[in-house]
């Protein structure tokens, strides 16, 4: 799972797996990229990610000037904003 944060625009993407997108299905204030059977590849949390996940609990690693990628050990503090989302 790789997180990517973008401060300038406040947005989140959840990468759940390396498969292609097939299909983007908006749930709620998400939207999920899904593969070609339909399963979720990724969670895109378009702006306002801040007030959705609590970020304080995200290790930030740097890679390079102006690319935000995002370490994160324990993702326990985002299950219910996934179950929120795609329930």
């Amino acid at each position: 799972m790789k997180f990517s944060y973008y401060p300038e625009t406040d947005s989140l993407y959840i990468e759940l797996s390396r498969k292609p997108a097939a299909d983007t299905v908006r749930v709620g204030d998400y939207a999920v990229d899904v593969d070609e059977d339909g399963n979720p590849v990724g969670i895109d949390i378009d702006s306002l990610a801040s007030e959705i996940v609590d970020l304080s609990k995200m290790r930030f690693e740097r890679k390079s000037e102006g690319s935000d990628a995002v370490l994160q050990l324990d993702t326990g503090f985002l299950r219910e904003a996934i179950r929120a989302g795609l329930g």
